[in-house]
């Protein structure tokens, strides 16, 4: 597998699974690898945790609301990505002096 530096769009999913004799459990354990996820940053997944139980529960409507992603970047930025891959509207919050890249990138997303 040869990741790309950006943009994601690589073979397989990036991952490590713990063996049995680290973790003490049967069940698989396995780790997603932030470095090649398409934002460049891990917090796609812990944003995947928040609107997703929201989604299928009924407490978020993507019609009528707007997710909310406050941060300082990666967490906003999988936010963003998360929301537009479901379909779903939301505003990014930056604190001013943030890269311009990070407000460019942003903008087509949030």
């Amino acid at each position: 597998m040869n990741p790309k530096k950006k943009g994601g769009l690589f073979d397989g999913v990036n991952f490590i699974e713990l063996p049995l004799e680290l973790t003490g459990v049967k069940a698989r354990v396995i780790g997603l690898v932030g470095k090649w996820f398409p934002t460049g940053a891990h917090k796609v997944g812990a944003t995947f945790g928040c609107l997703v139980p929201r989604l299928v529960t009924g407490q978020f409507d993507p019609t009528s609301q707007k997710a909310v992603w406050p941060s300082t970047g990666n967490y906003c930025r999988g936010g963003a990505y998360d929301a537009d891959l479901l379909s779903c509207e939301s505003i990014a919050i930056l604190p001013e002096g943030m890269s311009r890249e990070r407000f460019d990138w942003l903008a087509k997303v949030a």
